[in-house]
């Protein structure tokens, strides 16, 4: 049978997996960035971390996910296994190929999902990391760069993109594949917003939404992430593995306008 959303995620599942962290990092997978996904799992327990969920995408991914990482660590699709698509190992004959795809439509299904798993996780309570399955930790992001005051802190992306023709004010765009939300009211707005704008757009990239939705909202706790959470990236950009010191606490949270004061 459907899983039922009260169920979809057991407290009892989420506290074995956050162990003794004070946080679970979350990402997702379909049958295409599954191995992406398992050497995420695997460079984390390098760092003596192994608080990760990952959010299956669908049955395939369900199953070998649940096989590399242990049933603990995995959330099946809310949808019935047997209404996702099957895998097909033969590169470009089927959903495996099109699901690693940048912008195909098992892409954006992928990308889209993140603000509801952000935020049956917060509602319950729970202190959330995202980050993509694409991109590797070389150290512990939070532990080392989030000031205890910042409720949001996100990878400032304004020297790399165009983000004035994307029609965002000056200094003002971030990347939505690494996210520190703590459990508040603030951040269960932001991902309500986050969530409507999708559904209105469908069509549109999910980071430009993910912006649009915290300019809209504001936030009074933003933290600017430097060089230290860009220390987490897959390379992308200018700061993956190096980069700038963050940000002094003093200077970086955001106004309640959402812009930097």
């Amino acid at each position: 049978p459907p899983v039922r959303a009260q169920d979809w995620v057991p407290r009892s599942q989420l506290a074995r997996v956050r162990g003794g962290e004070d946080h679970v990092v979350v990402t997702n997978a379909n049958c295409g960035y599954v191995d992406l996904a398992v050497n995420l799992f695997l460079s984390m327990k390098k760092l003596g971390q192994s608080n990760l969920l990952v959010f299956a995408e669908d049955c395939a991914a369900l199953e070998s996910l649940v096989f590399a990482l242990g049933p603990d660590h995995v959330v099946r699709p809310l949808r019935r296994p047997q209404d996702a698509p099957a895998a097909d190992d033969r590169e470009g004959s089927g959903p495996r190929d099109e699901a690693h795809v940048y912008n195909t439509a098992g892409f954006r299904n992928m990308t889209s999902s993140r603000p509801i798993y952000l935020s049956y996780l917060l509602l319950l309570g729970f202190d959330v990391l995202w980050q993509d399955s694409d991109s590797v930790p070389l150290q512990r992001p939070v532990a080392s760069h989030v000031p205890r005051w910042a409720a949001l802190s996100v990878v400032d992306d304004t020297s790399i993109n165009s983000y004035e023709e994307r029609g965002f004010p000056k200094n003002f765009y971030f990347c939505s594949c690494l996210l520190f939300l703590r459990a508040c009211p603030e951040n269960i707005w932001l991902l309500k917003r986050w969530r409507a704008l999708l559904d209105m757009s469908r069509d549109s990239e999910d980071q430009a939404v993910f912006n649009k939705a915290l300019q809209d909202v504001g936030h009074p706790l933003l933290f600017r992430g430097g060089g230290g959470l860009e220390a987490a990236d897959d390379g992308a950009g200018d700061g993956a593995g190096h980069g700038s010191a963050p940000s002094a606490p003093g200077s970086s949270p955001a106004a309640g306008n959402g812009q930097t004061g």
